[in-house]
């Protein structure tokens, strides 16, 4: 069972970059705000199944999913 999920950004940020995971119904599940470039967010909590995880840096938004087993 992964326990983090580990993101990387294209570009070094220099923005605040707002990260929201969200359920398959579109409930937000968890947020975070970073200015780095890349993060490790803790998903151990999550229940197993599919996620999206949208991440806006106040420019480009980027949406993509992960599965959680």
């Amino acid at each position: 069972m992964v326990d983090n999920l580990h993101i990387q950004f294209d570009q070094i940020n220099t923005n605040l970059t707002e990260i929201n995971i969200f359920n398959l119904r579109g409930k937000l599940i968890k947020s975070h705000k970073t200015y780095n470039h890349e993060v490790t967010l803790k998903v151990i909590d999550l229940l197993p199944g599919m996620y999206f995880i949208k991440v806006n840096n106040g420019q480009n938004t980027r949406t993509a999913y992960f599965v959680k087993q």
